[in-house]
């Protein structure tokens, strides 16, 4: 059998690398939303419906233009070229769902900040469909909620943060429309707000790997500790910018999500290399 640490040692193979530049225009849909929030107070006659639809327009059509804005004139976009796939341990064990994958856009959420050009979200396949509850089921409700996550390398923690709480799900159109005004406000909070709880884990190769989301009081790391490939780090949980449990998974330049760029990344599996899956395609650990 194929343990996580024979899996870090496979010898190295050609995995394509998404080429960056290829996702959606934040700032042109931002635009598109406030635009629609000016006809909304210009055409509606009612008082409240007017205040209402312009802030459900207004907050996310804003934050769409601000942090797109931002993202083109902050440099975080990574290097055009010389950029070399990492491989990846499983970071749980089960069949798992890709969502916002890189193989499917770059930058994957829209974004470069906070070194996101290559990340993917993953899922329990079985929480594709709506376990019941309502728009803000509770996260216990998730297959994925509580599933122990595990260090996709060998080496050394860097940070962990989980005191922050769990909230719940916010799913359908209701829980959309809900999460992209409360998106707005957690980025005024700065990072924390919007990985939520985290682990970062730094390589030998000095390529950090940061796993977000995490359940609260979970984390068994503490910084300084090393962990090889496959040690339990948390579970996962519904922290911070998150619509329901999953993890984020995202590999970057350095410790920092403000500073560091992020990069391209597979998984090591039974001595193969698996390239990510494309949005809505399962990943079997």
């Amino acid at each position: 059998m194929t343990t996580a640490r024979d899996q870090m040692t496979t010898p190295a193979v050609d995995v394509p690398v998404p080429s960056a530049g290829t996702g959606p225009g934040r700032p042109a849909v931002g635009a598109l939303l406030l635009v629609a929030a000016v006809v909304a107070a210009l055409l509606l006659p009612d008082a409240a419906w007017r205040t209402a639809a312009v802030l459900a327009l207004g907050a996310p059509g804003s934050y769409l233009l601000g942090a797109g804005l931002t993202d083109r004139l902050s440099g975080r976009r990574p290097p055009a070229a010389g950029l070399t796939s990492t491989g990846l341990a499983p970071v749980a064990a089960g069949r798992w769902t890709a969502l916002n994958s890189p193989t499917s856009a770059v930058p994957s959420h829209g974004l470069h900040t906070y070194a996101q050009t290559y990340a993917v979200d993953l899922a329990r396949s079985e929480d594709l469909d709506h376990p019941g509850g309502g728009p803000f089921a509770r996260p216990e409700r998730f297959v994925t909620f509580g599933a122990p996550l595990l260090s996709p390398v060998d080496g050394e923690v860097v940070t962990v943060v989980d005191g922050m709480r769990d909230h719940r799900a916010r799913c359908g159109l209701t829980g959309a429309a809900y999460l992209l005004v409360e998106a707005a406000l957690r980025s005024l909070g700065g990072i924390r707000r919007v990985v939520g709880n985290h682990v970062v884990v730094r390589g030998a190769d000095g390529v950090h790997v940061l796993l977000a989301h995490v359940q609260r009081g979970s984390a068994t790391v503490a910084p300084g500790q090393r962990v090889p490939a496959g040690a339990v780090l948390g579970r996962c949980g519904n922290s911070g910018n998150s619509s329901q449990p999953h993890l984020h998974l995202q590999a970057m330049s350095g410790p920092d999500p403000r500073s560091a760029h992020g990069l391209p990344f597979h998984f090591l599996l039974d001595g193969r290399a698996v390239p990510l899956p494309p949005d809505r395609a399962e990943l079997d650990f």
